[in-house]
C-alpha cells in the first residue's frame, strides 16, 4: 500500500481536487492504515462505523475541503459518500461481493468524472474472480491475465493449492517486488 500511495503521489499532484479513497475491511485496519500512512508522512484520515456521528461528519467535511487527500474507509463510505473529485480508488481488501466492488469503484465516477481503481488482490479473494473479470470485460477494462486464469480455475483446485501454501499469485501485493507496478495498468472507467 505504501508503494502504491507513493506512486501515485509522485506521478500526480495529490490536491484538495485529486484524492485517494482506501477500502479496508475491518474498523481496526482502517485505523492502523490511517497511523501507518500518517506515519510515512501521507496525512490521512479514517472513518468507520464506530466513529460518532460529529467526528464522521468532520472527518468527510476535512476531506472534503481538501484539507487531506487520502481517506482509509469500510464499506461505510462505499454507498452515499458526496465527494465530487475522488481520483484513486484502493482496495486494500477486496470486498465480499462483485457489486460492493462497483460501488466502491464508482467514487471515482462522480458527475461523469473518470478515476482510476486499484485492488489488491489475493487467494483469499478466488469468490471474486469470475465476477471481477466479467465486470472489467463488460466495461472494456484491461485484465491481467493471472486474474483471467484464477477466474477460470475451478474453486476446488485453487483451495487444494492454498491449503498447500502455493503461492503463484503472491506478486499481486508483493511490494517488495521490483516489477510491482508492472502489474498494474492504469485504465479510466465511468
Amino acid at each position: 500500500l505504501l508503494s502504491l500511495v507513493s506512486e501515485i503521489v509522485k506521478s500526480t499532484k495529490i490536491s484538495s481536487t485529486n484524492k485517494i479513497l482506501i477500502f479496508a475491511e475491518t474498523k481496526r485496519k482502517v485505523d492502523f492504515l490511517s497511523r501507518f500512512l500518517n506515519s510515512r508522512g501521507y496525512l490521512s484520515l479514517a472513518i468507520h462505523g464506530d466513529k460518532t456521528q460529529s467526528a464522521r461528519d468532520f472527518v468527510i467535511n476535512e476531506y472534503r475541503r481538501g484539507k487531506r487527500q487520502i481517506l482509509i474507509a469500510t464499506d461505510v463510505a462505499s454507498r452515499g459518500l458526496d465527494v465530487n473529485d475522488i481520483n484513486y480508488v484502493i482496495n486494500y481488501d477486496m470486498p465480499k461481493t462483485a457489486e460492493d466492488y462497483v460501488h466502491r469503484i464508482g467514487r471515482t465516477a462522480r458527475q461523469s468524472k473518470k478515476g482510476t481503481s486499484y485492488s489488491l488482490f489475493t487467494l483469499d479473494d478466488i469468490r471474486l474472480a469470475k465476477d471481477l473479470v466479467n465486470i472489467l470485460k463488460t466495461n472494456n477494462q484491461y485484465i491481467d491475465p493471472r486474474l483471467e486464469d484464477l477466474a477460470k480455475r475451478s474453486q476446488k483446485e485453487l483451495n487444494r493449492e492454498a491449503q498447500r501454501g502455493y503461492q503463484r499469485y503472491s506478486s499481486y501485493i508483493d511490494v517488495k517486488n521490483p516489477k510491482y507496478f508492472s502489474n498494474f495498468r492504469k485504465k479510466n472507467y465511468r
